[in-house]
């Protein structure tokens, strides 16, 4: 009988590494010790395992070729050895798979994706111990995630609450804000405020649990902007306003409290880039902030298995999803299935070079003075390079939601936001009085709540105080 699974490596014309025992193929990397150390076999080895009739992967032309065949076409993936992106390669190779007309009952899997989601329903379900929640994390921590373990987690997270019910012609760009501010103001509030002034519609979303390192929702609040919505009306504001910003705990409890856990791990965990890719509004777009260099790569590829299309991934001012004024950026941009380097200064949108002392914040005792910068930013009464760095990041949120073809031909849309006093207008519009979600009972019928405990098909009933997933909700 045909076995379920072959994987074939052959670069140049090594003896044979897969043979048959016992109606199974057997791959043996040890006929071949060079090839079974090197990190690009074994990163293609762990991420692709396709469960399919007939899998060849080869060096051929100084070019990586996969090939597989599944009785109806065959596809090839190929990208260039030198300077090999594995990553970029393999994500690749994993959506020409997910197209594959296959038979039925053929199917394939990836090798710690099926781990990674029963670990995941597990800690979000309550169902380990808080020691071996802890030992879990850090070893995470250690290890480091792969981009399908990435994958995997915000895809199960993302089960146990529905997306906000947002119109689908809106030109919603999701902004994740997680990093918190030690050194610089938060650019990205007007920013936003002034790309929702243009025409883009903002979806921001965070957390205050970063200790001595204040969020967005502190300056947002001073402002008067609610900060306090739950899931629905974040997305009537959305719709109405074009800006809304969502708690992520309010939103979706069990994420908040392991981003909590930082206060006692003393580190960051792998809900902090799960919480950066949940994306609560299925937006089209999305501009994420990263410090850490081992994410940044690795974020791009996991949004493509998420089913992103369109995404811009930020070495960003203090991790936060900010370019600098000051510095050059770089970037990854994602745009159908494709992810372009880049890297941006401001003369190249044709703003000049800043100072970092234009771009210094404000003690957490200092918030109502941050508040107030940004109120006269957008009322285009600072000129500068504070001026020129909020335009900055409102075109590339512009750009991210498609009011023109390039980061540069949306800094005169910024501008003009700004000098016809569209950008003040749109912040007296956001805060208008509002009802505070505080001290109202919580209306489940608005959206947003974990599901009610129901006893789930493959596990054993007895629990009934578990979230369980979201039943014909869209997961990625």
């Amino acid at each position: 009988s045909k076995p379920a699974a072959l994987l074939n490596f052959m670069p140049q014309r090594p003896p044979a590494l897969v043979e048959a025992k016992d109606d199974r193929f057997v791959l043996d990397l040890l006929k071949v010790p060079k090839i079974a150390s090197s990190p690009v076999v074994r990163r293609l080895l762990e991420v692709i395992t396709p469960v399919l009739s007939i899998a060849d992967v080869r060096i051929e032309d100084g070019r990586w070729l996969i090939a597989h065949e599944g009785g109806i076409r065959q596809e090839t993936v190929s990208c260039n050895v030198k300077g090999t992106d594995l990553d970029s390669f393999v994500t690749e190779a994993q959506r020409r798979l997910k197209a594959l007309r296959l038979p039925h009952g053929v199917s394939y899997v990836f090798a710690g994706e099926h781990e990674a989601k029963q670990a995941m329903r597990l800690l979000i379900e309550g169902q380990a111990t808080p020691v071996q929640v802890g030992a879990f994390l850090l070893a995470m921590r250690i290890k480091m995630e792969s981009v399908a373990e990435l994958a995997a987690f915000t895809a199960v997270a993302r089960e146990y609450v529905p997306p906000l019910p947002v119109p689908r012609d809106l030109s919603l760009v999701d902004l994740p804000t997680y990093a918190g501010k030690q050194d610089t103001f938060h650019a990205s509030v007007g920013a936003a405020i002034v790309a929702a002034a243009g025409g883009a519609t903002i979806l921001m979303h965070g957390y205050e649990g970063v200790p001595d390192r204040p969020g967005t929702a502190a300056v947002l609040a001073k402002l008067g902007i609610p900060i306090d919505l739950e899931p629905k009306r974040a997305a009537d504001e959305l719709a109405a306003k074009g800006f809304a910003y969502l708690d992520i705990a309010l939103y979706h409890p069990p994420i908040a409290r392991f981003l909590e856990l930082r206060r006692e791990l003393g580190v960051r965990n792998l809900f902090h880039p799960v919480a950066r890719m949940l994306n609560p509004a299925r937006a089209q777009s999305q501009v994420i902030g990263l410090t850490h260099p081992a994410y940044f790569e690795k974020t791009a590829e996991a949004l493509i298995m998420l089913g992103c299309r369109r995404g811009l991934i930020l070495r960003g001012v203090e991790g936060d999803p900010e370019l600098s004024i000051a510095s050059v950026t770089k970037l990854l941009e994602l745009r159908d299935d494709r992810i372009v380097p880049l890297t941006l200064q401001p003369k190249d949108v044709g703003l000049p070079l800043g100072a970092f002392r234009e771009m210094a914040g404000f003690s957490p005792a200092l918030a109502d003075q941050e508040a107030s910068l940004l109120g006269r930013l957008l009322h285009n009464q600072v000129p500068g390079g504070q001026r020129n760095w909020v335009m900055l990041n409102a075109a590339m949120l512009l750009y991210a939601a498609g009011k023109a073809p390039s980061i540069s031909a949306c800094v005169p849309l910024a501008q003009q936001v700004l000098e016809s006093g569209a950008a003040a207008r749109k912040l007296a519009e956001l805060a208008q009085s509002h009802q505070p979600l505080a001290g109202r009972p919580f209306d489940k019928s608005q959206g947003g709540e974990l599901v009610e405990p129901q006893a789930h098909p493959s596990r054993a009933s007895g629990s009934n105080d578990r979230p369980e997933p979201c039943r014909g909700t869209i997961s990625h």
